[in-house]
């Protein structure tokens, strides 16, 4: 079989999320043509497709040894980094990405996240020089309570939102959600007053200042949820941050719990089953795993939070 054949047919199984055979494939070819540009670029691609996030480093990084001006390459990369939380790494090889095809949007829109994750760094860093004292929960997990304003549902109605099928994530169902991980960025008055109130109550359960860095709205419908999950990213664990991270629940509506699945808030290592009622708050380490599922009829709608605690 001649070598272009061969690459389609690795191609092929690509397409067809045959990874294992499309590896095999371009294995064989790369014992043949060690530096053939778009092998080890897919090779990269079937490794990252089957997670093996470090091996697919290794064939982006061939990648552009052999062709700098591969800009897909250069994305992969910087998104391999990514995912392992070398930021610094990953900015740069995004970077040249962008100044190799300049409406690369996918790579822009990670440089947007890594310089948000660089100025948290920064911050925290500092924070962190001033103050060695490590600080955490005062209870695991911190319970308190919020009288909710029927206007701020009102507006957390009327904001941009998204399907929560639609998100890729641990969220699932019928339902919506903030289309972004900003609410607390809106010019809205009730939102603002809520953050500042819910600020408050955050440097309560931790002893200190704190850093907010994602809040956002679900409204969940009938069958829908989460899967058990962590709000624990790579950048987390790269930078030692992992102590310092906290998240926050806080529910606007508990929707109908006259039914199987009434939207328990089950945290686990250990087990533990809450119950929401309307206004209720739970803050807990961000490396907790908690999940929820609801079936009932009425809108459950609910506000989270992650924030680290500033030493």
């Amino acid at each position: 079989m001649n070598p272009e054949q061969e690459f389609q047919n690795g191609l092929n199984a690509l397409n067809k999320k045959n990874f294992n055979d499309a590896k095999e494939i371009f294995e064989n070819l790369l014992r043949k043509h060690p530096k053939h540009a778009d092998t080890n670029h897919l090779m990269g691609v079937t490794l990252q497709l089957l997670n093996k996030v470090d091996e697919a480093l290794i064939y982006y990084k061939k990648t552009v040894e052999i062709k700098p001006d591969f800009a897909e390459a250069h994305k992969n990369l910087g998104n391999m980094f990514y995912r392992l939380g070398k930021i610094f790494e990953a900015e740069k090889c995004l970077k040249k990405a962008t100044e190799l095809k300049s409406d690369f949007s996918e790579a822009i829109t990670v440089l947007q996240v890594i310089s948000e994750q660089k100025k948290t760094l920064s911050k925290i860093q500092s924070s962190n020089n001033l103050n060695k004292e490590k600080k955490s929960l005062i209870s695991n997990p911190f319970i308190t309570t919020r009288e909710v304003e029927e206007e701020l549902i009102n507006s957390i109605y009327n904001i941009n939102s998204i399907d929560l099928d639609k998100t890729h994530d641990i969220r699932f169902g019928n339902g919506k959600c903030s289309s972004n991980l900003k609410l607390f960025d809106l010019n809205i008055e009730n939102i603002k007053n809520l953050k500042n109130d819910l600020t408050k109550i955050m440097e309560k359960s931790v002893g200190s200042r704190i850093l907010i860095v994602e809040s956002f709205f679900n409204i969940l419908s009938t069958e829908s949820g989460t899967a058990p999950h962590k709000h624990i990213d790579p950048f987390d664990k790269a930078y030692g941050l992992i102590n310092q991270k906290f998240s926050l629940v806080y529910y606007l509506s508990t929707g109908d719990q006259n039914t199987s699945k009434p939207g328990i808030l089950k945290l686990y290592d250990p087990e533990e089953d809450i119950l929401p009622t309307k206004g209720l708050i739970a803050i807990f380490p961000a490396d907790r795993k908690h999940s929820s599922t609801y079936n009932g009829k009425k809108d459950r709608i609910m506000i989270g939070v992650n924030f680290y605690s500033l030493n």
